[in-house]
């Protein structure tokens, strides 16, 4: 049992390193770029899998995906689904204030309208003339990107 619980953990750090490491600058970002742009990765595993490895990243993190989007209308929404089936029966009861059993249906839909809002507003460009508002962050290639 607990080899199988470090070797899930072991696993699911790797993931998190690969798929979000390369925004990282610290300790993470160095374990991202030993993994994925070393050498030794295509090496080991060949340069179809390196290839592989980087496109999936651009698709996941570098642009907007829809998959992406649906997943986590899922999580939200099979949570709640999951939720209105073992737990809202015991809502209904007298130890709780009466508001309990109407509160988690607000809550989702704000979590969904603002998944909406941010899903379908624009982020954004950088230039010039707007530069000076987001100087606090140093030019490093991955959150700004020079564009034409």
């Amino acid at each position: 049992m607990i080899i199988s619980l470090t070797v899930a953990l072991a696993v699911s750090f790797l993931l998190y390193v690969c798929i979000f490491g390369g925004s990282s600058t610290g300790f993470i970002g160095k374990l991202h770029r030993l993994l994925v742009r070393c050498e030794c990765f295509g090496l080991c595993f060949g340069r179809r899998c390196a290839h592989f490895l980087s496109r999936s990243e651009e698709v996941c993190c570098g642009r907007p995906n829809p998959l992406l989007q649906l997943f986590y209308l899922s999580l939200v929404l099979g949570g709640f689904y999951l939720f209105l089936l073992s737990t809202r029966q015991y809502m209904d009861n007298p130890r709780l204030a009466h508001y309990h059993s109407y509160a988690p249906y607000p809550a989702v839909g704000v979590a969904i309208a603002t998944f909406v809002a941010a899903s379908f507003s624009d982020p954004g460009t950088i230039t010039p003339a707007n530069l000076h508002r987001f100087s606090r962050e140093p030019f490093d290639g991955v959150l700004y990107r020079p564009k034409m």
